[in-house]
């Protein structure tokens, strides 16, 4: 397992990061193992896969050095994980859902908000600090016509009257948002738009439509970013 998680930090947590935060990411990154192989997991067979999108990165010693990594990084992976071994998260006396990504924006996700189920440990919770992220803010533009083809919308006029009323869950995302006399949740628009995240705001002008967005991932769970900032 300890080899297993030091992989995992390699392949999902910057090198750069303190060693604190790194042993966060071994407890959650252990924890998410061992509840897989104790429920099955996503899978069914108690395996993790190596995507990022369904469980977690991981990279070998040997991978990881092949992409530029060093050694001094590898032994700090390793050594945030020997102090840490062993230890998993618990609520209650069960694994919890031990979900993280890498920036909040400044504020977590409640989980129902995201995935429809409640877990009263995974709150909106305010995560300062995170102002130096690669995409703590981020802004995309596009055009009248990307934008109407990405939703799959006839949209004629002034995009300025395009854009309707929204409403924003307990972590500052949006829940949903009227388009074009559509309504969208802010889950569908981050995949259609390919949004770096729900929490993001939309600035239409006579050309297209801006849309800035702050952090990076579901934002359910542990900020990567967050936990460096701490």
């Amino acid at each position: 397992m300890d080899e297993y998680v030091t992989g995992v930090i390699l392949a999902e947590m910057p090198s750069t990061f303190e060693s604190q935060a790194k042993m966060a990411q071994a407890v959650a990154a252990r924890t998410f193992a061992r509840k897989a192989y104790v429920t099955g997991g996503k899978h069914g067979d108690g395996s993790v896969c190596a995507d990022s999108g369904c469980c977690q990165a991981y990279l070998t010693n040997e991978e990881y050095l092949s992409l530029g990594g060093s050694e001094a990084a590898i032994a700090q992976a390793g050594e945030a994980v020997k102090e840490t071994s062993g230890y998993v998260i618990t609520y209650e006396g069960q694994l919890i859902e031990a979900t993280y990504f890498s920036c909040s924006g400044g504020s977590t996700e409640d989980a129902e908000a995201v995935w429809g189920t409640d877990f009263p440990y995974l709150r909106a919770v305010d995560s300062p600090g995170e102002e130096y992220a690669l995409h703590h803010t981020d802004r995309v533009y596009f055009t009248k016509g990307d934008f109407a083809a990405a939703l799959a919308l006839k949209l004629t006029g002034n995009p300025t009257g395009w854009i309707g009323s929204a409403t924003y869950t307990a972590g500052g995302g949006v829940d949903t948002i009227e388009i074009g006399g559509k309504t969208f949740t802010g889950k569908e628009l981050r995949s259609l738009l390919g949004l770096r995240s729900t929490a993001f705001s939309m600035a239409p002008d006579e050309w297209g439509v801006a849309i800035t967005t702050k952090g990076f991932g579901h934002r359910v769970g542990m900020s990567q970013y967050g936990a460096q900032a701490m």
